[in-house]
C-alpha cells in the first residue's frame, strides 16, 4: 500500500509541479481522476484493514501491516467502519472499473488478455493448421509472379526457383521438426 500511494504521489508531484515537455498537450485531466481512483482504493484497503485491526478481525499480526496498525488507533466504532470501508472498497473498484472503458487507460484493463493471446513463438512461422492455407496462397504468389514478370526473362526464372527453393526448406525444416511427412506442395 505505502508503495503504491508513493507511486501516486509521485506521478502527481510530476505532472503538477515538474510539467515534463512530453506532457504538454496530453490529458492531463483524465490522467488526475484516473490516479485519484487508484489512491482511493489503496485508501479504503488502508481503512478497512486498520478497521479490522481496531475491531480485534484480523487473521494476521497487527506489526505486519504496520501501516494499517498506526492508522488503526484513529478509528472510531471500528465494526461500523470496517463495514463501511469494505462496501467503500467495493463501490470504488466498481466505479473505477465502470469508468475505465471510457477512458483512455482501457489498457490496463485489457493487459492482461493481451499477454494471454499473443504469440511466443517466432513471427513468420506457420502452424501446423496454416501448411494447407500457406500452399494456397504460395500458388496465389507464384501465379502473380508468373503474370507479372517476363515469363520468358531470366528473373522470372530466378524468382521460381527461388519460391521451389525456399518452399522446399520449409517443408523439410517442418518434417524435421515434426517427425512426419508434410503434406505435397506441388
Amino acid at each position: 500500500m505505502r508503495k503504491v500511494l508513493g507511486g501516486v504521489v509521485t506521478a502527481v508531484w510530476i505532472r503538477k509541479v515538474l510539467r515534463p515537455a512530453r506532457f504538454k498537450g496530453s490529458h492531463r485531466g483524465e490522467a488526475d481522476v484516473i490516479l485519484g481512483m487508484i489512491a482511493l482504493v489503496v485508501v479504503t484497503l488502508l481503512g478497512w484493514h486498520a478497521a479490522r485491526i481496531a475491531a480485534g478481525l484480523n487473521e494476521w499480526p497487527a506489526p505486519a501491516s504496520f501501516l494499517s496498525n498506526w492508522v488503526s488507533g484513529a478509528i472510531p466504532a471500528p465494526r461500523f467502519s470496517e463495514r463501511f470501508f469494505v462496501w467503500a472498497h467495493v463501490v470504488v473498484i466498481l466505479t473505477f472499473l465502470a469508468y475505465l472503458p471510457y477512458s483512455k487507460h482501457l489498457h490496463i484493463a485489457t493487459a492482461a488478455f493481451n499477454v494471454y493471446f499473443s504469440r511466443t513463438r517466432r513471427r513468420g512461422r506457420l502452424d501446423v493448421h496454416g501448411v494447407a492455407a500457406a500452399r494456397e496462397d504460395v500458388g496465389h504468389v507464384v501465379e502473380h509472379l508468373r503474370q507479372a514478370l517476363n515469363p520468358g526473362g531470366g528473373i522470372a526464372r530466378r524468382s521460381r526457383l527461388a519460391l521451389r527453393t525456399n518452399r522446399s526448406r520449409s517443408i523439410r525444416r517442418w518434417r524435421i521438426e515434426h517427425n512426419s511427412e508434410a503434406p505435397s506442395c506441388r
